[in-house]
């Protein structure tokens, strides 16, 4: 469906994720970099790579998931005529709090309690970004296909630290509490009414930063003009929060809501 030989399609690495060569503060400034939020985030987008970078002013499909979701929102409330339509999955447009900023916060105190951080002058990883990259394996993990995939105490316990000694590797202690600190002030709720172009946003049942019993998305969604909600059910392929990395969950939902866009 997103075919590069039909489509021009951009996929951009945003500021200060540290997942390939955007500017971070592992770059050299460290804790003196700014302190980015998500509208930092989206004006880089818009306005740098897209307006002036590459002199595109109309997008006909944006698609965000978790972080890039909740921009997404944003993006829609700013600047309502840049989009035909919006694939947004594994988020809320309300403010980041209850057990979702419980455990933002935890994970950078992690970090930013342990005394190796250094006011984030460190000459080595602090042991605290261990704890940390603890908390997020969990939070992001599924129950079911944990206990098939690692059934007993042994393979727990290999993959806990494979996963671990991996991530140490390629994470930066202050990127890592710089991504999770830029949702601090996130709250597009107040504003989704302005958004203009058809929006289609799909949570996976077992999500535990955004947990569907709440019924947030469904309530918050009746304010997006040309807005739909799809909760995906649990299934073998549920992955949680990454369940939008399983395309072939909701891929039929995107097929569906591609095909209402020639009408």
């Amino acid at each position: 469906m997103l075919d590069a030989s039909k489509y021009y399609l951009i996929l951009p690495d945003q500021l200060g994720a540290g997942l390939g060569k955007s500017t971070k503060p592992s770059d050299g400034l460290r804790a003196k970099f700014p302190h980015y939020d998500y509208s930092d985030m989206v004006r880089a987008s818009q306005q740098l790579l897209l307006a002036q970078g590459l002199q595109v002013n109309h997008i006909h499909l944006f698609i965000g998931a978790s972080m890039g979701c909740m921009e997404g929102f944003m993006w829609g409330e700013s600047n309502p005529s840049d989009f035909d339509a919006m694939l947004l999955l594994s988020c809320l447009p309300v403010e980041v709090a209850s057990r979702n900023r419980m455990v933002r916060k935890i994970m950078v105190d992690d970090i930013r309690l342990d005394p190796g951080w250094n006011d984030g002058n460190y000459t080595q990883q602090p042991y605290g970004l261990r704890a940390a990259l603890g908390h997020l394996l969990v939070v992001g993990s599924v129950p079911t296909f944990w206990q098939k995939e690692y059934p007993t105490a042994a393979l727990a316990d290999k993959y806990v630290n494979q996963y671990i000694e991996e991530n140490m590797k390629t994470t930066d202690a202050n990127d890592f509490m710089y991504q999770y600190d830029a949702s601090r002030n996130f709250d597009a709720s107040k504003e989704l009414g302005k958004i203009t172009a058809k929006v289609l946003l799909i949570n996976p049942q077992e999500d535990f930063w955004n947990p569907a019993e709440l019924g947030i998305a469904e309530q918050e969604i009746k304010k997006v003009k040309n807005g739909k909600f799809a909760l995906l059910p649990f299934s073998d392929q549920s992955r949680g929060h990454y369940t939008f990395f399983q395309a072939a969950v909701w891929q039929k939902h995107l097929a569906e809501f591609m095909e209402g866009l020639k009408h």
